[in-house]
């Protein structure tokens, strides 16, 4: 860590890769099989009509036997589409994504690195910043992280969140004492 009056002038914070991956694939399998299995459900259960209506026939038992076994396969259907979707995909990004990330001070600058397949590299003004704060969700407390976020003030853009960081409060008591360190300067 390099020092130049009263603030670092480099500074990169270190990141729990190994759970950040864990995260982002059980984050990942959950949005695929939230999306899928809803969708091999309804197609089964527009087949389903149709089977019925060339079935007139069949009695309340094997109606609801029907229903029963075309709502399983939808399932089934659903679960399949998840895989097809999460494994050649989103296992291979969670951990490009996880080993990608960085957050450095690099001057007056934030740099933030992040991405999977395409690598995002972004620098914000530590004058352009304001409001750090941490969260933590169920997911991110089953994994025992918190989220940084801080918002841009120059840019209508979102908040930036940053998973995976060891220990983030005291990251974002560090940068805000950076910043604070900056203004006085």
């Amino acid at each position: 860590m390099a020092f130049k009056d009263t603030f670092p002038v480099e500074v990169e914070f270190e990141i729990d890769r190994k759970v950040l991956v864990r995260y982002y694939r059980l984050q990942s399998l959950v949005g695929c099989v939230s999306v899928s299995v809803p969708f091999g459900v309804l197609v089964a259960v527009g087949l389903l009509q149709s089977f019925l209506l060339i079935h007139p026939e069949f009695t309340l038992w094997q109606k609801v036997l029907s229903c029963v076994c075309f709502v399983s396969g939808g399932l089934v259907l659903g679960l399949l589409v998840a895989a097809v979707f999460y494994y050649p995909y989103f296992h291979k990004s969670s951990n490009l994504a996880a080993q990608n990330l960085r957050l450095r001070v690099e001057g007056p600058y934030l740099r933030l690195i992040s991405g999977s397949y395409f690598v995002i590299d972004r620098r914000y003004h530590f004058k352009d910043i304001h409001t750090y704060t941490t969260c933590q969700g169920p997911l991110l407390k089953r994994f025992g992280m918190k989220t940084l976020t801080f918002n841009v003030s120059v840019r209508q853009m979102p908040p930036v969140q940053i998973d995976g960081l060891i220990d983030v409060d005291s990251v974002r008591d560090k940068l805000c004492e950076i910043d604070a360190a900056r203004e006085l300067s």
